[in-house]
């Protein structure tokens, strides 16, 4: 009996008619997403559609719902209808982003920048440094005697004014004006030098965009406006939380090495301009939560829950809040504000604080969690997306 060759000499494909659908769960590799009926049957589930893939972290939706931000493969991206459906790359992320919404800004941080998203899907970075003052020196002139100091500022990319912390200072005899070298200069921005007249401390504008080098032998009435804030600098590197809450700017910065936090906050209305010396608060543990909750800013660390309401600090709950901010703020009856937020203790509803998790449901203990409200059909729903690590806190744990 002759021997059969196994090996196949062309390879012209499988012959497979039979529809996927129909072949029955036990054939299958792998399942997403998919329905099996009780007759083995398959079926695509409702509702879902692959739509984007990839390494996602630090998602976000915007208030008006109609775009979302992410961090895919390292770049923090935009999408939406704005977009065209399409992922637009913002600038390149050094871990994970935190965002806040004023207007129809998202501001966003992570830790190295910081700035805001506009409508147009434009990044707009407010991380300059405080512009240097010049060097100063006397020359032949006519100002009064008395000591002169000297401050610059320059524009953001936006146009707005960025902070001043430097100033320079010199002692003008009689016959003798104010010569200013080195002013900084940046392309495509402005640079405004303020003044000190004669004893003064009253900042006020001399010049602007003068170039690298101005001579002040004016009087004090040829000064123009004050300079609106010194010793104000940008968002410190580091910090990871953000909200508004009145027009501020809240920060979170967590120092490890005393395992406490501090909070900064910016000045009214001007989110990019921060008086790091004064406006502050510390707490014990790290941020976990950072909230408008309407009334007060909510926030959250390891241990406790907090309420700052510009003035007093107050202690919410003995309990603590997951990493992650996982949080969600709406506007209900009377434009009262609700906040819902995932706690060690489950979901819980601010302020005050209110357990919404039965008390005989166990909930692991999670280290980082992701949250917010996702209405369907009428209804509204908290969905939280946890890492667990631990057990639970309550005594049902295992039963």
């Amino acid at each position: 009996m002759s021997k059969i060759n196994p090996y196949v000499k062309k390879f012209k494909g499988i012959v497979n008619n039979a529809d996927p659908m129909g072949i029955g769960w036990s054939a299958l590799k792998e399942a997403v997403n998919m329905d099996i009926s009780n007759n083995g049957h398959l079926q695509v589930r409702d509702g879902y559609k692959k739509v984007l893939a990839g390494d996602f972290h630090s998602p976000y939706t915007n208030q008006a719902r109609d775009k979302m931000f992410v961090v895919k493969d390292d770049f923090l991206c935009v999408y939406g209808k704005s977009t065209g459906y399409q992922m637009k790359q913002l600038f390149k992320v050094v871990g994970n982003v935190y965002y806040a919404q004023l207007n129809q800004d998202v501001y966003v941080n992570d830790g190295e920048t910081f700035g805001y998203v506009n409508k147009d899907n434009q990044f707009i970075s407010l991380m300059d440094e405080p512009a240097l003052p010049p060097k100063l020196s006397a020359t032949e002139g006519s100002l009064e005697p008395g000591l002169y100091q000297v401050a610059c500022t320059t524009t953001l990319a936006d146009g707005r004014e960025g902070p001043c912390f430097h100033s320079a200072s010199i002692e003008i005899a009689e016959g003798q004006a104010l010569q200013m070298d080195a002013i900084p200069v940046v392309d495509g921005r402005d640079t405004l030098v303020y003044i000190c007249p004669a004893n003064s401390t009253v900042y006020q504008l001399a010049f602007v965009s003068p170039g690298e080098q101005a001579i002040w032998n004016g009087s004090v009435n040829d000064l123009g406006i004050e300079l609106s804030g010194f010793n104000k600098q940008c968002l410190p590197k580091e910090c990871s939380y953000i909200t508004f809450h009145k027009g501020r700017l809240y920060a979170a910065y967590n120092n490890k090495e005393n395992s406490s936090c501090t909070i900064f906050y910016s000045d009214a209305l001007t989110p990019h301009v921060f008086s790091l010396s004064s406006d502050f608060f510390n707490l014990d543990g790290d941020c976990t939560v950072l909230c408008d909750a309407g009334s007060a800013v909510l926030l959250g660390t390891e241990h406790s829950i907090y309420s700052w309401n510009e003035e007093v600090l107050n202690q919410e709950a003995d309990f603590g809040a997951t990493h992650g901010n996982a949080c969600s703020r709406e506007t209900i009856a009377n434009n009262s504000v609700k906040v819902l937020l995932w706690t060690s203790r489950g979901l819980c509803s601010a302020f005050p604080i209110q357990m919404l998790t039965d008390s005989t449901i166990s909930v692991e203990k999670a280290d980082f969690a992701y949250g917010g409200i996702v209405e369907k059909d009428g209804g509204k729903r908290f969905i939280a997306s946890i890492k667990y690590q631990g057990k639970p806190f309550n005594k049902y744990y295992g039963d």
